[in-house]
């Protein structure tokens, strides 16, 4: 399995990250990433790979933790390996934090074009599912039929509330690939993009996918169950398999309680 970190860790950025300015230029930008609180080990796996800069905090109201870098060769480690990686709004925020170590800092930092490379070149979509998708599985029990499905599921804001900027070209794009569709939903949290993969051809696309670039984060643990009941569905055995499907689906998730990570051992990087 591949990780390749600079694709990646653009693409988690652009899920769950932040760049915080200061309004006033008195503090240099702070690059954050918010985790899950069960993925302590992850975050430390990426703080390892940006030669242990910056530091991890608890956010226990929130079960989170957050990994935050704003030291100068810190911020200037993540532009090098991020820089030409980005593809959402919060390219926006990465370049305010350019221009502030150009104009702040003497910096001579050339900020690249978003990326435009076909999502399966790289793991840039696997960072951002690492951070914004889902993979479950739909397990009705019908008065005559029990139906079986495997689901792959992003929800994301309509406009970025820093920049303004609509996430709905990005998410075509993504849905395109997956061979879906974008529907735009209304939550009380404001109105928000869904993309929805369940055809045989999306979830042959998705297994594809992730066999070559891997998730990091325990998100990885439901995408193995996840990609075994789909692979039942592909082989149109599922509605034999109903028994071990339930078992899985009722251990997937928020009802998962082993998170072992051991696949961070038998990564390649590339």
């Amino acid at each position: 399995m591949n990780v390749e970190k600079g694709s990646y860790l653009a693409g988690l950025f652009e899920g769950d990250g932040h760049i915080s300015i200061s309004p006033d230029n008195s503090y240099k930008p702070r690059f954050n990433i918010t985790f899950n609180a069960k993925d302590l080990e992850s975050a430390l796996l990426i703080k390892s790979w940006l030669n242990n800069y910056g530091f991890i905090r608890n956010k226990v109201r929130e079960n989170a933790i957050v990994y935050t870098i704003s030291n100068l060769n810190g911020l200037l480690f993540i532009i090098n390996l991020i820089n030409g990686k980005l593809r959402s709004p919060k390219y926006r925020q990465f370049q305010a934090m350019v221009e502030y170590l150009n104009n702040h800092e003497g910096q001579k930092i050339e900020l690249k074009a978003k990326d435009e490379s076909p999502f399966e070149s790289n793991s840039w979509l696997a960072g951002f599912s690492d951070a914004d998708a889902c993979f479950d599985i739909r397990y009705t029990d019908g008065l005559k039929k029990v139906r079986i499905a495997t689901r792959y599921r992003i929800d994301q804001r309509i406009f970025d509330p820093i920049s303004g900027d609509s996430y709905l070209p990005l998410l075509k794009s993504i849905s395109n690939y997956l061979n879906t569709n974008t529907i735009i939903s209304n939550k009380k949290t404001g109105n928000y993009l869904n993309i929805t993969a369940t055809s045989l051809k999306s979830l042959k696309i998705i297994i594809d996918y992730f066999t070559k670039y891997s998730l990091l984060s325990t998100k990885y643990l439901n995408y193995k169950d996840w990609e075994k009941v789909s692979k039942y569905v592909l082989n149109k055995e599922h509605y034999q398999k109903k028994a071990e499907i339930k078992l899985i689906k009722n251990s997937m998730n928020s009802l998962r309680s082993n998170f072992n990570l051991e696949h961070h051992k038998h990564l390649q990087y590339i």
